[in-house]
């Protein structure tokens, strides 16, 4: 499939309902997926004789130039495998591999959560978080719009 119809079939669909509840984990999740996914349809695209164990070293590339993706990545193998293992053919450290699931926190309350009983008096604004192995914890929509930025300019370069 070209990389273009990915995005328009499965990656733009899939932001729209992300936007519309972004603090909801799994539409960010299945966001950071689709994301990822359009790496390897990228890659296949630009490369269409490429062997599968060459694609990892293409990815590798591209984390490079946004660092986002990476994240992305790690997201979607832990969301399909959970903890991960360090594979040999991979040859990455990965940034999230203990099968740590995003979470949400609430940002603006003038209270904890769970300050009076839970679920009885819930403030703020729902973020959902993503928990790294070194204990760093980024805002999924920030990776989220950091990998749509990175591939809304890269699929204006494709011919199509």
């Amino acid at each position: 499939m070209h990389p273009r119809a990915f995005f328009e079939i499965y990656v733009a669909p899939t932001i729209d309902e992300w936007r519309s509840d972004s603090g909801n984990i799994r539409l960010s999740v299945l966001a950071l997926c689709q994301l990822d996914i359009l790496a390897e349809h990228v890659i296949i695209h630009r490369n269409p004789n490429i062997k599968r164990e060459a694609i990892a070293a293409k990815r590798r590339k591209l984390c490079e130039k946004q660092p986002a993706l990476e994240l992305a990545w790690d997201v979607h193998d832990t969301h399909k495998h959970g903890p991960l293992t360090e594979a040999k053919k991979v040859k990455r450290i990965r940034l999230i591999s203990r099968g740590q699931q995003p979470s949400i926190i609430r940002q603006g309350a003038a209270f904890q959560a769970n300050a009076f009983q839970t679920n009885a008096f819930q403030t703020g604004t729902k973020k959902v978080t993503l928990t790294l192995d070194n204990g760093t914890i980024q805002d999924a929509e920030n990776v989220i719009e950091a990998c749509l930025a990175y591939w809304s300019t890269e699929l204006r370069r494709i011919v199509p």
